[in-house]
């Protein structure tokens, strides 16, 4: 006779996460606690009925460590109850989680008794209709709860990872973060459009620069047609040093009779430009 049991924490956690994975699947051959025709060392017979199971874990409390879960679905793309196997198998493989025993489906069984590895399964199912999990009786196993590995982080913690506009114009505030956002602007790729005809040294066509590259490729075109730059741009091209007062000649030579204005815009206080602009603009 069975008396009131429970399902062991750990395999609460694993049956919830294959509702959240796919919340429409089939349970018609969902099951816990075993029938008649199990034995009374299965691990779907409550272990306080069972004389071979009772000393098993530390506990008295009636618990049943294994779980069936169908495996019809429907499942979401990409998604079967062979991949749920081979994720949880692999997970125990690969020593990230330690919670199970065995795993059995389709006439096969993988064990932490001899490292995970498969092996065919001839007991008196075949599980294909269900793949079954048992777990271990360590208390830590029983009772953790923590995630299987069946949910991607932004399924499972959406909320967590989406950033509010207020939240990211406070790190802007933060100087390394704004010189890694400007190094990601300057040096990424396929930004620009490269004039037609340009090619790489292997001779391959060239058809989007970086915009550090644009900066380059335009200090070029103007030293070989003639044109002398500022010191500044030769800073802003090339890498090489140019004082404040240079950066600020050649702001105004490039602005010419728009100076004052970009130099009152960036006085505004929503923005924040370096001493030299606004001194040089004003």
């Amino acid at each position: 006779m069975v008396t009131d049991w429970k399902l062991i924490p750990c395999l609460l956690s694993l049956r919830g996460e294959l509702d959240r994975l796919a919340p429409g699947r089939d349970k018609r051959t969902d099951g816990a606690v075993g029938d008649a025709g199990h034995a009374s060392s299965s691990d779907h017979t409550p272990d306080e009925d069972s004389t071979v199971l009772r000393d098993r874990d530390s506990d008295r409390v009636n618990e049943v460590h294994a779980v069936d879960v169908d495996s019809s679905g429907p499942w979401p793309d990409g998604w079967s109850m062979e991949r749920v196997v081979e994720t949880v198998v692999g997970r125990h493989r690969a020593g990230r989680d330690d919670r199970l025993q065995n795993v059995i489906y389709r006439r096969r069984i993988w064990s932490r008794s001899w490292g995970w590895s498969e092996r065919a399964y001839t007991g008196p199912s075949p599980h294909t209709e269900h793949a079954h999990f048992s777990a271990r009786y360590t208390t830590a196993a029983e009772n953790d709860t923590g995630p299987w590995g069946l949910l991607t982080p932004t399924a499972e913690k959406q909320e967590d990872t989406t950033m509010t506009k207020a939240e990211f114009l406070a790190l802007l505030r933060d100087r390394d973060v704004r010189a890694a956002l400007c190094s990601a602007v300057l040096t990424t790729d396929d930004v620009i459009t490269a004039p037609p005809g340009m090619r790489e040294k292997d001779g391959s066509p060239n058809t989007h620069w970086s915009a550090t590259s644009y900066l380059q490729q335009t200090y070029g075109a103007a030293r070989a047609a003639g044109n002398r730059p500022e010191p500044a741009v030769l800073a802003l091209a090339g890498g090489i040093g140019a004082s404040d007062a240079e950066l600020a000649a050649a702001l105004r030579d490039a602005l010419g009779e728009r100076a004052a204005e970009i130099g009152r815009l960036l006085s505004e206080p929503s923005i924040t430009a370096p001493a030299q602009f606004t001194g040089a603009l004003g």
